[in-house]
């Protein structure tokens, strides 16, 4: 009986060491999983990921314009954008966002994709890529390729897939708000033609007020922009070619876009449908060749004004909009300078989370210089 009991003791000891052993080597695993989960929650705190998908139908009919038959087009457009936003301290981020870009990657007004070019891989480009420094709470500095750094409404002043770049500071401190830029259009280099070298670019200020009442809050903002070297700017694709009378050898002359709103040397028309001159006598900024140019420069004031209300438990916002280009020329067509835009409007709700809605309204005009 007493070598019995010696073996069951003996074996309830190799017992409780097993469960001893095996209970700290769970502890151990439970503890390096809690670091693995701390360091990764750490991770994903300094990262935030972001993204999007957009399929749209685009239908233009353009039969009032077009007197052939063919005056339907119909077309699919995607858009696709990923970013994330790196946490390098407290005060420093980083965002880079890559997203779909026009056919062509001429348009910085638009990130829609075509379909249809035989099944072809379609084209991405950084959308984002800045900088953003906050050494105090009332301001930040965002360096780089940035989203617009003013305060705009609801309407299309200012297109919402321009990603502007460049610097910029802006600031808030209780009710009252405003930012200054200084943006690169198009950085031009052209060798032994200083005038032709002048860089296209926009310094922009604004101020705001941004009261909150019971009924909702106002928004009061007005700003000034200048465009600098786009005046004169060759913003038509032409070639002529001239034979001398009695014969001889031809002469050919080119005039190529030099990009006064940033497409860039090209073909086609960058007038974007202001006022246009020539072809003129030569020389002219950028050419010695007579070529179509851009008839006025760009100062822009602008004027907002918007409140932000609900009506039940759905968000509602009104707005108006006014802008005037104080540098414009006076049009040889009407005799006058075309350089006013408004525009007025309102949105209903907001499609922000699943099985949400939104409808508005908006109503823009602009003259052709504006």
């Amino acid at each position: 009986q007493i070598d019995t009991l010696k073996q069951q003791l003996e074996r309830l000891e190799a017992t409780v060491d097993y469960l001893k052993a095996n209970a700290s080597a769970d502890h151990k695993e439970k503890a390096v999983t809690a670091v693995d989960v701390a360091a990764l929650k750490a991770t994903n705190d300094r990262l935030i990921w972001s993204g999007d998908f957009r399929l749209r139908h685009d239908m233009q009919d353009r039969s009032p314009n077009i007197t052939t038959d063919d005056h339907t087009r119909q077309r699919d457009q995607i858009r696709a954008r990923f970013g994330v936003q790196a946490k390098v301290n407290d005060t420093t981020n980083v965002i880079l966002r890559l997203s779909t870009v026009s056919n062509d990657n001429t348009n910085g007004r638009s990130t829609n994709q075509t379909l249809g070019t035989a099944w072809d891989r379609k084209s991405v480009g950084f959308d984002l890529a800045y900088v953003d420094w906050k050494p105090m709470p009332m301001a930040n500095l965002m360096l780089g390729k940035m989203p617009q750094p003013w305060v705009k409404s609801p309407g299309y002043f200012w297109d919402n897939d321009l990603t502007p770049e460049g610097a910029a500071l802006k600031f808030a401190y209780g009710p009252w708000f405003g930012n200054a830029s200084y943006t690169w259009i198009n950085e031009r280099n052209v060798l032994g033609n200083e005038g032709a070298s002048s860089d296209a670019t926009m310094a922009g200020i604004q101020l705001g007020f941004k009261p909150t009442f019971k009924a909702g809050t106002l928004t009061a903002a007005v700003g000034y922009f200048d465009i600098a070297n786009i005046q004169d700017r060759i913003v038509k694709y032409s070639q002529t070619n001239t034979a001398p009378a009695g014969g001889g050898a031809v002469t050919t002359v080119t005039c190529s876009i030099d990009g006064a709103f940033g497409s860039g040397f090209g073909t086609g028309d960058n007038s974007f449908n202001n006022t246009e001159y020539g072809p003129a006598p030569a020389p002219q900024v950028g050419s010695t060749t007579s070529c179509t140019r851009l008839y006025s420069d760009f100062n822009l004031f602008t004027a907002l004004l918007q409140f932000d209300t609900t009506v039940g438990k759905y968000p509602l916002t009104v707005f108006a909009d006014y802008m005037q280009n104080t540098a414009a020329s006076v049009n040889p067509q009407v005799n006058k300078t075309l350089d006013g835009a408004t525009a007025f409007g309102f949105t209903f709700n907001k499609a922000s989370a699943p099985h949400s809605w939104e409808m508005g309204v908006v109503y823009e005009q602009n003259a052709k210089d504006a």
